[in-house]
């Protein structure tokens, strides 16, 4: 049987992971879980376009708050509902953090704390990044 995705309590719109089973439970960090050998959990941030860009920018303190608080205890990654050039696009909209600020932070997330962000084409595809890294 295939091993239930927890989703966040506080996700207020979780992906819809068809006939894979899925249960709400409180995380304290991310949005998605699953349990993994050892009594590890894999979990997943989930990522609106808008929030990335945010994070990147306004909120970069705090993000990396938060991701050093999830690789101590678990397998973290983060999965964007966007393409890189759209979170792009978003960070110059709202702010003048050049695209280079934009690209070495991600680099940083994914080199110094290898932590995988999956930047997908749309909110199907971050939904089926999540299935795929949770239950494989």
């Amino acid at each position: 049987m295939a091993k239930a995705i927890i989703v966040d309590t506080r996700e207020t719109q979780p992906f819809d992971f068809g006939s894979h089973p899925t249960l709400v439970r409180k995380l304290d960090v991310g949005d998605y879980a699953i349990q993994l050998p050892r009594a590890r959990k894999a979990i997943v941030e989930r990522k609106s376009v808008r929030d990335m860009a945010c994070s990147l920018t306004v909120d970069w303190g705090r993000f990396c708050r938060s991701i050093a608080r999830g690789i101590k205890e678990y397998r973290y990654s983060i999965v964007v509902e966007g393409a890189r050039w759209q979170v792009q696009q978003e960070v110059a909209r709202r702010s003048n953090t050049p695209a280079l600020v934009v690209d070495k932070r991600l680099a940083r997330i994914q080199g110094a704390w290898q932590v995988p962000v999956y930047l997908c084409d749309s909110r199907e595809d971050a939904a089926k990044q999540t299935r795929h890294d949770k239950t494989t």
